[in-house]
């Protein structure tokens, strides 16, 4: 019981220290809904388990990445050449609670983190 508990206390310290290398104070809002702020955790922790790191190789670009993107979601500017946006805002906008729709924005803003980061899709998490 108390393995466990430093376990899941080390992943969700992890997660935060991952969510805030990323944190843009001259941009709140990508973080401020929950929805955002929740859908990032998840990123956050699938990036720990993918790699083990508690750090990401560029912080800044990922931050910019994400940003951009959730930007571009919520102020419906859709593009063609990634219909993610389009998928992420409509994720958000209708039902954000609904688990369906929450492992939807996870899994588009992890493969965003992941492409940047370098990290192969179909590998197995390090867990």
């Amino acid at each position: 019981l108390f393995s466990a508990a430093l376990y899941y206390e080390s992943k969700f310290t992890s997660a935060l220290t991952l969510l805030w290398s990323i944190f843009d104070p001259g941009n709140k809002m990508a973080f401020k809904t929950r929805s955002n702020f929740y859908t990032l955790f998840g990123c956050m922790l699938k990036y720990h388990d993918a790699t083990g790191k508690n750090s990401f190789d560029n912080p800044r670009g990922v931050q910019l990445a994400v940003v951009e993107f959730i930007n571009k979601a919520r102020n419906q500017e859709f593009d063609a050449a990634q219909p993610e946006i389009e998928e992420y805002a409509d994720a958000v906008s209708r039902a954000a609670s609904d688990r369906g729709r929450r492992a939807r924005r996870e899994e588009i803003l992890w493969r965003l983190i992941a492409e940047f980061e370098g990290i192969e899709q179909g590998v197995a998490p390090n867990t």
